[in-house]
């Protein structure tokens, strides 16, 4: 039961965070409701990564950054042009 109430925390405070920035890129991308599996997949790996190497340990921010940040860069690389989504020619 442990385990489980960790687990339910990290992906409450994931989503506690990835919903309002998902509010924001909505705007911007199409497919932005991925950024939220996005950010709560990486704040469980990072919760893994504070239990394998230390609560204060760099290697849990360099897990989320990379999670989030290929999760990102994937989601801005697969739209549209701007002219081809506003019909601009």
């Amino acid at each position: 039961m442990h385990w489980m109430g960790y687990g339910s925390a990290l992906a409450t405070f994931g989503l506690s965070l990835g919903m309002p920035q998902w509010w924001l890129f909505r705007r911007h991308m199409l497919r932005a409701s991925l950024w939220i599996v996005f950010s709560v997949v990486g704040w469980m790996l990072t919760g893994t990564a504070w239990i394998v190497f230390g609560v204060r340990s760099g290697e849990a921010a360099i897990v989320y950054g990379i999670v989030t940040g290929l999760g990102l860069v994937g989601l801005v690389h697969s739209q549209p042009p701007y002219a081809k989504r506003k019909g601009v020619s």
